[in-house]
């Protein structure tokens, strides 16, 4: 977090180049802090994904272990950030448990003969990050699902309706599709299985729910239901709803709509829940439309079964409308959606972008948008979106591209940098003039193509027992080094 906050600020954590930003949540309301995710290959090599791809190249990349990950905490006043690294682990997803200070995670074990395991880690928050000791203990706990190549990427934490029980929603899938080779025309992709995850903490059990040629891209939680987000191929999304206490009851629903717009990698349907206190919920996604390829919002409700209720489109900016949305966050107060969006042309003068969206209006309105001064065209570098100081501020986690790299053949390969991190004022509509830019969004109501089709029913449900293990974490704090204010 900024320690002085004006309008903007921009921080980078030094010593970081070789790290690849995933994810950054704020703490509970207490505003304990900010916590993030990031990866290392390598300490002499820089993996990150920074262009956008071009038609015919691997949509969906085989999936690669790292050999570290990343935790880090910033909070205000604080010019470093306190650091725990985690070697041997790739880890994907993490998320925050307030009632018992504790964070979980997911991903794999990595191991040398090329295979890995799936897990699921468990370490009190406040160990992680103030414990004297070098080094804290953390909870390792193993899963296994029917194909050994699925990697857990998604976690999600929620509690029983019933009796306040601490349990977890996961999924996972295959590293790759079976039909990676995606040309212009050609929106079929033949998917591996995927897997919805039900994790019951208290007794270290699971149900693994299995789905044929689909590819389930994440997980959110309303309240009464637990709604998995997929695709079984460019133009169709897919929605399971399962109930909390009773995840073997669920209904599907499939619907056809305009092509995802796959000039990037990893083109999918985002979803968000929409507050613990009612089942509603957002779909976002990039789509190649008549007339213009551009962004969309979907509005769904769900009592028993999953009802569509209206789409809200960006117009107004054709190159922005090319952008794939990164993260997305729901402020309860106001009840607005703070959207992160990136890059999504790389022929066009197109940056990182953070705008809002109203998902309850009907009518057209203004959306003003901001984009940080270290997005760079033709790349895109932020990856996650947090709200904090009781949601009056943003922060955006990314990373800078401030290095070229230049192979030995003398080729270009890409930016080098240090992880990032960007702060606002997330309803200053003022257009400021220092650490980035302002524009205007203009968001409108749109019968947009959805058609319902015949859903499908997992084809595999199984129950087995979690094995446990114990890791250490060791320390890792780092200086952030403010860049603009």
């Amino acid at each position: 977090m900024a320690t002085t906050m004006t309008v903007s600020a921009e921080r980078e954590i030094l010593w970081s180049d070789d790290f690849n930003p995933i994810k950054t949540m704020k703490i509970d309301e207490d505003d304990k802090g900010i916590v993030s995710l990031s990866q290392m290959a390598n300490a002499n090599t820089n993996q990150r994904e920074y262009f956008v791809w071009p038609l015919d190249s691997l949509q969906f990349p085989n999936f690669t272990t790292t050999s570290r990950s990343y935790f880090t905490l910033t909070v205000e006043g604080s010019n470093y950030v306190f650091g725990r690294l985690i070697i041997g682990y790739t880890i994907t997803d993490f998320d925050y448990d307030a009632k018992d200070d504790m964070i979980y995670f997911c991903g794999v074990e990595n191991n040398l003969n090329g295979y890995h395991k799936n897990i699921i880690g468990r370490v009190r928050f406040f160990d992680l990050f103030y414990s004297t000791s070098y080094t804290v203990p953390i909870d390792i706990f193993y899963i296994t699902v029917n194909n050994p190549k699925a990697y857990l990427q998604k976690i999600d934490f929620f509690r029983s309706n019933v009796n306040n029980a601490p349990r977890l929603s996961l999924i996972a899938n295959d590293e790759d599709s079976q039909n990676n080779t995606v040309g212009t025309n050609n929106y079929m992709l033949g998917f591996f299985s995927s897997y919805y995850i039900w994790y019951d903490i208290a007794s270290n059990t699971y149900q693994s729910f299995e789905t044929y040629n689909t590819r389930l891209t994440d997980v959110i939680h309303t309240k009464d239901y637990i709604i998995v987000c997929g695709m079984r191929d460019l133009q169709t999304l897919v929605l399971y709803s399962h109930i909390k206490d009773a995840p073997s009851i669920y209904t599907s629903k499939y619907y056809n709509t305009y092509p995802l717009y796959h000039n990037f990698k990893y083109p999918q349907y985002e979803i968000i829940g929409l507050g613990s206190k009612e089942n509603t919920f957002l779909i976002g996604c990039s789509v190649i439309a008549p007339q213009e390829d551009r962004m969309e919002f979907s509005f769904f409700n769900i009592d028993t079964i999953i009802n569509k209720l209206h789409t809200q489109i960006v117009t107004g900016m054709e190159e922005e409308c090319r952008s794939r949305i990164t993260d997305m966050v729901f402020d309860s107060v106001t009840r607005f959606v703070h959207v992160l969006a990136c890059n999504g042309c790389s022929m066009l003068n197109v940056k990182d972008m953070i705008f809002q969206v109203q998902p309850y209006l009907v009518n057209p309105y203004i959306s003003f948008m901001t984009v940080p001064n270290e997005a760079k065209s033709g790349c895109y570098l932020m990856k996650s979106l947090t709200l904090y100081n009781k949601n009056q501020d943003f922060l955006v986690f990314g990373a800078r591209a401030n290095d070229s790299i230049v192979n030995v053949d003398g080729t270009f390969s890409g930016f080098k940098g240090n992880l990032y991190f960007f702060d606002r004022l997330a309803y200053d509509n003022g257009y400021a003039t220092n650490c980035g830019e302002d524009y205007k969004l203009l968001i409108g109501p749109n019968n947009s193509y959805y058609v319902e089709v015949e859903g499908h029913m997992y084809n595999n449900i199984t129950i087995n027992n979690a094995t446990t293990n114990l890791i250490s974490a060791g320390n890792l704090d780092k200086l952030c080094n403010l860049i603009c204010n």
